[in-house]
C-alpha cells in the first residue's frame, strides 16, 4: 500500500470513527467519541486500544487491521574460507532482518537439517553475524523473524561442513635397527578427518607421503636424524610439523677402530675419522656457527583463527593498531602501543586493534581484538572487561638443522670441542644416573650435565632431568647475590637507591601499611615499619599522602617485614607506584663479591655430590672450573650506571646475550675473572669449592643452541622445564639481583634469584 493510498484509508476510518462503532477484523469495538468545544477524544479503555490519542489510535488500529506483511529476513554468507573436498575452514552468515512496524524477537537454531530457531537472537542495526563452528556434522542455520503483529519469516542456509581447526601429531616414537629407522605418529582431527601423512628423515628438507600413520626409511647411513612429519586432515587443514632426533650406528665407530680414551672416542665419532688430530681439525674447519639462531634453528609463520573468543580481564592492556612478526622467534611485537581503557575505543570504526595483553609487548599468542564489554561487581565494584578476539599465534614451518653437531672453540685450558643442537649420541651413565656430554675440555676431561634416572630423547619434557627445584639465592637485595659466593654482608650499610622505580602488580583494594621511620634487623636483613603508622590503598593513598614519603613493604599487616624497603615517591595508577628502594648494601666491589659466603645453590649442590656421586668421586676432576662470571659489562646507561655492588642497578652478561647497544651475541668458554673460576684445587681456579659440582653456564647453554626470546624445544639441553644456570644476568632497576636460567620452552631466560627452578648438577669426568 502506498501512502496516498494508506492516507485514503485513515481518512475514511477517520469518518467511521465518528460514528459510534468500529469494527476491528475479529471483534467490535466500542469507541465513544465527544466534540465539545471543537475537542475530540476517546475512551482507550473502552475501545482496547493502547494509545493515548485519537492519531495513535487511528495508526493502531490501521496497522491492527492491515499489517498481515511478514518481516524481510535474509541469510547471506560473509567471511569465508574454502578447504578441500566441500568443506569450509571458516564460515559467517550475515543475518539481515527488518520490519516497518519493527521486529518483537528474533531466534535461530543449528541442527544438520533444518530445525525449529529457539534461541534468542539479538540485532544491531538490523543485523548481526553468525559464526559457524568447527564440527564434524553438517551445520545448517536456520533463523525466524517475528514483528509486533505476529508475523513470521524463517529461512535456513544449505547445509554446511566447516573444520576450522587444525589436526595434531600428539606423539612420534622413532624405532632404529641397524640402517633402517621406522616412525610412528599418534595423531587426532576431531572434525572432517585425518587424510595423509607426511615423513622426513633430513629435517623437513623433503617429505614421503603415505596414507598411513608409519613410514620406514631404510639403508641408512650412520649418524644423527632430525626427523619431521605431519599430518592433513580432509579438508585440507596441515598440523604444525613435529620433530625428534635420533642416531644411526651401524657399529660403535670407536670399537672398530680401536680408541679407547672416552674424549677421544667423542671427538672421532663426531668427525667419523679415527685418526685423533685429523678429527680435530675436521671440526675446528667448520668455524663458528651463528648464536643468532638456535639450533635446530626454525622458521615460523603467522597462524591466524578462523573463529572468535573470549578473555576476560580485570585491568588495561597495551593496545596498538598495528604489529610486525619475526619469523626466526615466533614473537610478535606491538607498534606504537599505549596502556588503554578499552572503553574509549570504538571497535568498529574500521581500524584493526591488537594486544598481547596486561604490559607485554611481545608474545608468541597476539589477539586481534574486535570488542570489549564490561561488566560490575555490585559488591567490590571491580570492572571486569571480556575481549572477543582472534588469536594470532606462531606456528612452525620447517626446521634447519645443519648447524647441529660438535664445534670448536677456546677454553681456559686450550681448544674445548662443543655439542650444538638436536644431537643423540651424547649420553653416558656414571653412579647409576645417566648425562649428556656437553663437551669436551681443553684438558682432556669431560663435562658432564645431569639427564635423570633414565635416558630421555631429544625433544622429551620430564622433570626427572632435574634432581630438584631450589632457589639460587634467598637473599636477593644487593648486587653480591649474584654470586655463587658472596661477601660477608656485616659490614654492609643502608641505603637508598637514587633512581626510581615502578613498583607493579599491587592490589587495587588492598589496605597497606605506610610508616614515617623504619627498624632494621641486621640477623634477619629485614626492615619493618616504625613512627606514625597509616593505612590505605593505593587511590586513598594519593588522596591523602602523596606528598608526604612514606615507608612501606606493601604489607597488610602493620607488622610486615621485607628485605627491601620502598620508599614512596609518588602514586602511579590504582595499582602501581613510583619507589625507590631502601637495602642493606655492600659498599664496594670486591666487598660484595668476596666469596666468604656460600649461595643456596652452592650448599645444595655440594650436599647432594656428597650423597649422589661420592661413590665415584676418584673419577671427577676436582681441577677444572666452574665459572660464575661476576665481570660487570661495559654497558652503561640510566639506570644501569653501577659498578657492582649496593643498590645501584648494574649489568653483568644481561647484554652479551640480549644484544643490546649493538653488542653481538657472544658466548665463550673462558673465564675472564679468577675470582670466579671455582674450583676445589687452586692449580687453575680459586680454590673455593668443596666438592667439584657445579651449574652450567649460559653461555654453554647459547652455543648449545638455546637463545634469548626464542623457543628452542629440539637441542639436547631441552627438558621442558626451567633450570638454573651459574651465570649472572643483572642487578635490576628494581634493586635484585638476576640470573639466568633455561625456560621450559629452551629460551635461555633471566630472573630473581630468589625463584625455586629446576637443578641440573655439572660435574667433570676425567
Amino acid at each position: 500500500m502506498n501512502k496516498k493510498t494508506k492516507f485514503y484509508f485513515k481518512k475514511n476510518l477517520i469518518s467511521f470513527l465518528f460514528g459510534t462503532l468500529i469494527f476491528s477484523a475479529s471483534a467490535v469495538v466500542y469507541a465513544v467519541v465527544y466534540f465539545p468545544s471543537n475537542e475530540i477524544s476517546y475512551d482507550n479503555k473502552a475501545s482496547g486500544l493502547k494509545s493515548e490519542n485519537v492519531q495513535d489510535a487511528i495508526d493502531e488500529l490501521y496497522y491492527t487491521c492491515s499489517d498481515d506483511t511478514p518481516p524481510d529476513l535474509q541469510l547471506i554468507k560473509g567471511n569465508n574460507i574454502e578447504g578441500n573436498n566441500g568443506w569450509y575452514k571458516g564460515l559467517d552468515i550475515n543475518v539481515i532482518a527488518k520490519d516497518d512496524r519493527g521486529l518483537k524477537n528474533m531466534a535461530y537454531c543449528v541442527s544438520s537439517g533444518e530445525c525449529t530457531p529457539n534461541t534468542s537472537m539479538s540485532l544491531t542495526n538490523g543485523q548481526t553475524t553468525y559464526q559457524f563452528g568447527s564440527s564434524a556434522n553438517l551445520q545448517t542455520l536456520c533463523v525466524t523473524a517475528k514483528d509486533n503483529r505476529g508475523n513470521t519469516t524463517t529461512k535456513c542456509t544449505g547445509a554446511n561442513k566447516v573444520d576450522g581447526v587444525d589436526p595434531k601429531v600428539t606423539d612420534m616414537t622413532l624405532e632404529t635397527l641397524e640402517d633402517t629407522m621406522t616412525i610412528t605418529l599418534t595423531a587426532q582431527d576431531n572434525e572432517s578427518g585425518l587424510a595423509k601423512y607426511y615423513f622426513s628423515k633430513d629435517s623437513g628438507k623433503t617429505y614421503i607421503e603415505s596414507d598411513t600413520p608409519y613410514y620406514t626409511f631404510t639403508n641408512l647411513e650412520a649418524g644423527d636424524y632430525l626427523v619431521t612429519a605431519y599430518v592433513e586432515d580432509v579438508a585440507g587443514n596441515e598440523s604444525e610439523p613435529i620433530a625428534k632426533s635420533t642416531n644411526i650406528a651401524l657399529t660403535t665407530f670407536c670399537k672398530q677402530n680401536g680408541i679407547t680414551n672416552l674424549s677421544d672416542c667423542v671427538i672421532a665419532t663426531a668427525a667419523q675419522e679415527k685418526n685423533i688430530d685429523t678429527a680435530k681439525q675436521i671440526i675446528k674447519d667448520k668455524g663458528t656457527p651463528s648464536f643468532t639462531v638456535t639450533s635446530p634453528s626454525i622458521v615460523y609463520t603467522e597462524s591466524h583463527a578462523n573463529n572468535t573468543t573470549t578473555r576476560s580481564d580485570t585491568t588495561y592492556h597495551n593496545i596498538s593498531n598495528a604489529y610486525t612478526f619475526n619469523p626466526t622467534t615466533g614473537y610478535y611485537t606491538l607498534s606504537g602501543y599505549k596502556m588503554t581503557d578499552p572503553e574509549t575505543i570504538d571497535f568498529s570504526d574500521g581500524k584493526d586493534y591488537y594486544t598481547c595483553v596486561s604490559t607485554n609487548t611481545s608474545c608468541t599468542t597476539l589477539y586481534k581484538i574486535t570488542n570489549f564489554t564490561t561488566s560490575t561487581n555490585s559488591s567490590t565494584g571491580v570492572k571486569t572487561y571480556t575481549m572477543t578476539k582472534y588469536d594470532y599465534t606462531a606456528r612452525v614451518s620447517s626446521y634447519d638443522n645443519t648447524g647441529t653437531g660438535m664445534y670448536a672453540t677456546n677454553d681456559d685450558d686450550g681448544t674445548s670441542y662443543y655439542f650444538r643442537g638436536a644431537v643423540a649420541g651424547n649420553y653416558v651413565k656414571l653412579a647409576n644416573k645417566y648425562w649428556r656430554i656437553i663437551r669436551v675440555n681443553g684438558d682432556g676431561t669431560l663435562r658432564l650435565i645431569y639427564d635423570g634416572t633414565s635416558p630421555h630423547e631429544n625433544g622429551e619434557a620430564s622433570s626427572n632431568r632435574q634432581v630438584t627445584t631450589k632457589a639460587f639465592n634467598s637473599w636477593w637485595s644487593d648486587n653480591a647475590y649474584v654470586g655463587y659466593m658472596y661477601g660477608d654482608p656485616s659490614d654492609n650499610q643502608i641505603s637508598e637507591a637514587t633512581a626510581a622505580f615502578t613498583y607493579t602488580g599491587l592490589n587495587s583494594s588492598a589496605k597497606y601499611y605506610f610508616g614515617t621511620s623504619y627498624t632494621f634487623d641486621k640477623n634477619a636483613n629485614a626492615f619493618k615499619l616504625s613512627g606514625d603508622l597509616v593505612q590505605a590503598n593505593l587511590t586513598e593513598y594519593r588522596d591523602k599522602y602523596n606528598s608526604s614519603g612514606y615507608y612501606t613493604c606493601f604489607s597488610t599487616s602493620a607488622t610486615g617485614t621485607c628485605q627491601r624497603l620502598n620508599h614512596v615517591q609518588k602514586y602511579v595508577s590504582a595499582t602501581s607506584m613510583s619507589v625507590k628502594a631502601v637495602e642493606w648494601s655492600s659498599t664496594s666491589y670486591a666487598g660484595a663479591h668476596a666469596n666468604e659466603i656460600n649461595s643456596t645453590m652452592k650448599t645444595y649442590l655440594e650436599s647432594w655430590y656428597d650423597s649422589n656421586l661420592s661413590s665415584v668421586d676418584d673419577m671427577i676432576s676436582k681441577d677444572t672450573i666452574f665459572c660464575n662470571n661476576r665481570q660487570l659489562s661495559p654497558y652503561k646507561s640510566a639506570p644501569y650506571v653501577g659498578e657492582g655492588y649496593g643498590v645501584t642497578p648494574a649489568m653483568y652478561s644481561y647484554p652479551r646475550f640480549y644484544n643490546w647497544a649493538g653488542s653481538s651475541i657472544s658466548p665463550s668458554l673462558t673465564c675472564p675473572q679468577d675470582n670466579d673460576k671455582f674450583s676445589v684445587t687452586t692449580i687453575k681456579g680459586n680454590g673455593d669449592l668443596n666438592k667439584p659440582v657445579g651449574l652450567i653456564t649460559a653461555d654453554k647453554v647459547s652455543m648449545a643452541g638455546g637463545r634469548m626470546s626464542s623457543q628452542s624445544t629440539l637441542y639436547y639441553l631441552y627438558t621442558g622445564t626451567t633450570y638454573w644456570t651459574m651465570t649472572p644476568s643483572l642487578f635490576n632497576d628494581d634493586s635484585s639481583a638476576r640470573e639466568f636460567y633455561v625456560c621450559s620452552p629452551g629460551t635461555l631466560c633471566n630472573s630473581y634469584v630468589y625463584n625455586g627452578y629446576g637443578v641440573r648438577p655439572i660435574s667433570y669426568y676425567s
